[in-house]
């Protein structure tokens, strides 16, 4: 017995001990279980950060893709005004090509047109001309035709004269 009596405090103290080392071994072990918990929460948090930066990643990705398409229609919209641009610009320039070949057979219509007035300015001279001219023959035929005239009276005077003569001889 006696040995019971030596040995039970020093079991009971090993005991106590034990009892300390698992209420502090359970205390540990719910401390970390509750750090692991807290943990797998905290990386959960961050999985869910993560998931939530990638959807918005995703989205972001998508709003350029959307706007780099944008671009494209920009850039293609561009294109095609450059491309009206330049074929208004060939037009106006035909226009204006246009414009000048007009503008010389205008001055070409003008130059034939002055030519024509000058000409006609000519033959308005020599009209006059040729009308003076036959005022003038018409003035001399008018002296012949008086000359004439007085000549024939003159000659008619004379045959009456001479028949008179003739006449007043023979009587």
């Amino acid at each position: 017995m006696e040995k019971d009596y030596y040995w039970k405090p020093i079991l009971a103290d090993l005991k106590m001990e034990r009892d300390v080392f698992k209420n502090e071994l359970k205390s540990k072990e719910h401390e970390w279980k509750s750090e692991r918990i807290t943990l797998k929460a905290e990386r959960d948090a961050f999985k869910s950060e993560r998931d939530i930066l990638k959807s918005e990643r995703e989205v972001y990705k998508s709003e350029r893709d959307i706007l780099k398409a944008e671009r494209d229609v920009f850039k293609s919209e561009r294109d095609m005004f450059k491309v009206e641009r330049d074929a208004f610009k060939s037009e106006r320039d035909n226009f204006k090509a246009e414009k000048d070949v007009f503008k010389s057979e205008r001055d070409i219509f003008k130059a034939e047109r002055d030519v024509f007035k000058s000409e006609r300015d000519v033959f308005k001279v020599e009209r006059d001309t040729f009308k003076s001219e036959r005022d003038i023959l018409k003035d001399e035929r008018d002296a012949f035709k008086t000359e004439r005239d007085s000549l024939l009276m003159e000659n008619t005077g004379l045959k009456r004269m001479l028949l008179h003569e003739q006449t007043t001889q023979n009587v």
